[in-house]
C-alpha cells in the first residue's frame, strides 16, 4: 500500500503539457513536456512525443526553441552577469558584472518590433536582455562598492541601453530613468513604447504568473477534549464550527504552496462531577459539578502545500498557528459538600484566574476539487486558566467553498 501511494505521488509530480519544440533544421516536434511552471530558466527539458512514449532529453545545444503553456523559450549564446546584489555579498569595487558565456534557454518576455528578454537560474539573478542587429544584448546592471566611502552604488547602465534601443524618445526619458532591474519595471517600459506607436507590432507577451486570492466559507464540526492541572479532565466534546478563509497561492509553483488565513466560530460545553475529599470513614464527602460553556473566534494562520495535483483535484498538508478569543463564558462551578448526612452548596468559579485568550499549532491534512475542499486537523493550545497549567486538544472536520 505503501508504495502505492509513494508511486502515485510521485507520478502527480511530474506535470506533460501540450508543447511543441522546434530544431535547428526548422522542424516542428508536436508532443508532451514535463512543465515546472519555472521560476528559474530550465537547463534541460523532458519530452515525449505522446504520453506513453519514451522520455527524451532536450538541452541548449539540441533544439532552437520551444513553447509550453504560453511559455516560449529560445535557445542562445549570451552574456550572463553572475553579480550579486544581495547587499551582505557585495565585496568588490568594480562597476563591471561578473560575467560568463553559456548557450541556455531564455525566457521571452516581449516579442515584437522590440523586443525582451530574461534568464535566471540557482546561481544567478534576474538577466534581461534586448535583440539588436540578431543579437542578444545583456542589459547591464551591478551593485558595488565605493572604494573611498564603502558606500553601495549601482551600475545603471541598462537604462542608457534602453534609451538607446527605443531610438531616444523623449516621451519616455523619465519612464526610463525611474525603471528598476525588475521583470514588472521592464514590462512597463515595453507597454509605454508600444503604447506610442501607431501601428502595434508586438506579437507576443508573455503570461503574468500572479498571486491568486481566494476568499469562502467552511462549515464542520469540532471534537474537544480540556485538561487542567489540579483539576482534571474533561473529556471530548462534539460540537459545529463555521467560518471564513482568505487563501492566497504563490506563483510560479503551480499554485502548491499556499499562505491560508481563516475565522472560525467554535462552541465547547462540558458537565461533568469531580470528586474532590471523602474521609476514610466517609464523614465527608465533597463533590464539584462542573458546567462550563465556552465559545470562541479562533484566528488561524498557516501554510498549505499540496504534495499531488492532478486534473482540479489536490491532497494537501498543512501547518501553523491558532489564536482564540474568548467572546462569551459561562464557568461555573457547584460544590456539594456533605457532613453527616446533611449537604450544603457553594457556587463557585470553574476555573480559577480565567483568561480569554489562547494560543496554539495545528497540524491538518486535507483534499481539494475545484472550489470545493475538505480537511482534518488537530489543534492544540494552552487553554484558559492562568494559574493552572492547562491546554485543549481539538479535532477538526471541515468543509469549505471557495467563492
Amino acid at each position: 500500500m505503501t508504495l502505492k501511494f509513494i508511486t502515485c505521488v510521485s507520478y502527480g509530480q511530474t506535470s506533460y503539457k501540450n508543447a511543441t519544440i522546434i530544431n535547428f533544421k526548422g522542424d516542428t516536434l508536436r508532443g508532451y513536456i514535463d512543465y515546472k511552471n519555472w521560476d528559474n530558466n530550465p537547463d534541460q527539458l523532458k519530452f515525449r512525443e505522446k504520453l506513453s512514449s519514451p522520455t527524451k532529453i532536450f538541452s541548449p545545444m539540441d533544439i532552437l526553441s520551444f513553447e509550453v503553456e504560453k511559455d516560449r523559450y529560445l535557445s542562445a549564446t549570451v552574456e550572463i552577469s553572475y553579480s550579486s546584489s544581495d547587499v551582505n555579498r557585495i565585496k568588490d569595487n568594480s562597476p563591471k558584472p561578473d560575467i560568463k558565456v553559456e548557450t541556455v534557454f531564455l525566457k521571452m518576455l516581449i516579442d515584437g518590433d522590440k523586443s525582451l528578454y530574461s534568464y535566471k537560474n540557482t546561481s544567478s539573478e534576474d538577466n534581461f536582455y534586448i535583440k539588436n542587429n540578431g543579437k542578444f544584448e545583456l542589459l547591464i546592471y551591478k551593485k558595488y562598492i565605493e572604494k573611498e566611502s564603502f558606500k553601495i552604488l549601482e551600475n545603471l547602465n541598462y537604462r542608457n541601453q534602453l534609451y538607446a534601443y527605443f531610438e531616444y524618445p523623449l516621451h519616455l526619458q523619465s519612464a526610463i530613468e525611474r525603471t528598476r532591474y525588475t521583470q514588472l519595471s521592464m514590462h512597463h517600459i515595453f507597454e509605454l513604447y508600444d503604447n506610442h506607436q501607431e501601428q502595434k507590432n508586438t506579437s507576443y507577451k508573455s503570461k503574468k504568473d500572479s498571486v491568486k486570492l481566494t476568499l469562502g466559507a467552511s462549515i464542520g464540526g469540532m471534537h474537544r477534549s480540556l485538561n487542567i492541572r489540579d483539576i482534571g479532565y474533561f473529556a471530548p466534546k462534539t460540537t459545529p464550527a463555521f467560518g471564513i478563509f482568505f487563501n492566497v497561492a504563490l506563483p510560479r509553483n503551480f499554485q502548491r504552496l499556499n499562505l491560508y488565513s481563516d475565522l472560525v466560530y467554535v462552541y465547547s460545553k462540558y458537565k461533568d462531577k469531580k470528586d474532590i475529599y471523602e474521609t476514610g470513614f466517609s464523614t465527608a464527602t465533597i463533590v464539584d459539578a462542573y458546567n462550563l460553556d465556552l465559545s470562541s473566534l479562533k484566528l488561524s494562520h498557516s501554510i498549505r502545500y499540496i504534495f499531488y495535483q492532478r486534473e482540479g483535484f489536490g491532497v494537501f498538508l498543512q501547518t501553523g498557528i491558532t489564536n482564540s478569543l474568548v467572546v462569551s463564558i459561562s464557568n461555573e462551578k457547584t460544590r456539594y459538600t456533605t457532613r453527616y448526612g446533611i449537604t450544603t452548596e457553594d457556587k463557585l468559579s470553574a476555573i480559577p484566574n480565567l483568561r480569554k485568550y489562547e494560543q496554539g499549532y495545528l497540524l491538518g491534512i486535507g483534499a481539494k476539487k475545484d472550489r470545493y475542499a475538505f480537511d482534518f486537523r488537530f489543534e492544540k493550545t494552552n487553554g484558559i486558566s492562568s494559574s493552572h497549567k492547562s491546554n485543549f486538544k481539538s479535532f477538526y472536520i471541515l468543509a469549505s467553498y471557495a467563492f
